[in-house]
């Protein structure tokens, strides 16, 4: 299975609520931020999931510490829950962590089931969409990898 997203070279870490990561895609350098590392997207009483943050892309010289670039004005594609597998599989590397300042976190997380309910992280249903509104369930780096590759206008990998 192909993907856009290139790999990084050494080892990786395991996700922590305020890393900042990076991804590299179709020549564009897009930054992440682990907003927690608690989410529960299979529903109430499933394991633990990271929720995520995919940023607009950023120079060659940006640097994690920048932080206008964390902005949750600046997303490129809505919130996302996944698993360790972008990090483990070196598409996600992460730069450093840092504490989140105003502006870094929404207020609210919604997310659209398929049956066109709504829930926040841990699986508690919510009456009205809160935006922006992402995809309920655990996301895998292919899933990422296209929504990335859609937001940015890079055809998607071949299945």
């Amino acid at each position: 299975m192909s993907v856009n997203m290139e790999k990084f070279e050494g080892k990786w870490s395991r996700p922590k609520t305020g890393d900042v990561f990076e991804i590299r895609i179709g020549g564009y350098r897009c930054p992440g931020r682990v907003v927690s590392t608690e989410a529960k997207p299979l529903g109430k009483g499933a394991p633990d999931a990271p929720l995520v943050y995919l940023f607009h892309p950023v120079s060659p010289q940006w640097e994690f510490d920048q932080r206008e670039v964390l902005q949750v004005t600046n997303l490129l594609v809505s919130p996302i829950m996944t698993n360790l597998k972008p990090w483990t599989l070196k598409y996600f590397r992460t730069l450093g962590n840092v504490g989140f300042a105003d502006g870094e976190r929404l207020e609210r997380h919604c997310f659209r089931s398929s049956f066109g309910r709504f829930y926040d992280e841990q699986g508690n249903e919510i009456q009205e969409p809160v935006s922006p509104v992402g995809t309920w369930g655990l996301h895998s780096f292919r899933t990422i990898d296209d929504a990335l590759s859609e937001a940015l206008g890079i055809p998607l990998a071949p299945d």
